[in-house]
């Protein structure tokens, strides 16, 4: 990434102290930030049938949710803090904004994440049928 575009992303960030336990994003919420995580650990997770599966740990330096921020699409999983954290939020327009300018073609790299999430969404529905439609985005 050229240093402009790094700086373009950077002037509109935050950086946010959250104790452990603070749920950061919410399944099926708008992916308002990107977040990237400085210091501390994360865990992705879902809500399926009532009860919570963990997926990941998220730990420093990464990102987390990237897909949801740069297609303009919900969440497609929650994330909280499993330790005081130290998060950098981006704003998620400014990201989608700078990979618009940078990329040649936005067209083509937002059709290229949306594969994925409708195969994620696909492989959900068939492992909970029963709680797919209640639990996971519409439009997936």
């Amino acid at each position: 990434m050229k240093a402009a575009s790094l700086e373009r992303l950077l002037d509109a960030a935050l950086l946010q102290q959250f104790p452990t336990r603070v749920t950061l994003i919410h399944e099926g919420g708008p992916a308002d930030f990107l977040h990237v995580l400085v210091d501390g650990l994360v865990e992705i997770y879902t809500e399926q049938a009532g009860a919570e599966w963990g997926i990941s740990l998220i730990n420093p330096v990464s990102t987390f949710i990237l897909a949801a921020v740069v297609s303009d699409q919900p969440y497609l999983n929650s994330a909280r803090t499993l330790a005081e954290s130290r998060v950098l939020l981006i704003p998620a327009r400014r990201v989608r904004e700078v990979f618009d300018r940078t990329l040649r073609s936005p067209a083509s790299w937002r059709g290229s994440l949306r594969w994925p999430i409708d195969r994620r969404s696909r492989s959900s529905r068939a492992i909970w049928p029963d709680q797919a439609s209640s639990a996971l985005p519409t439009g997936f």
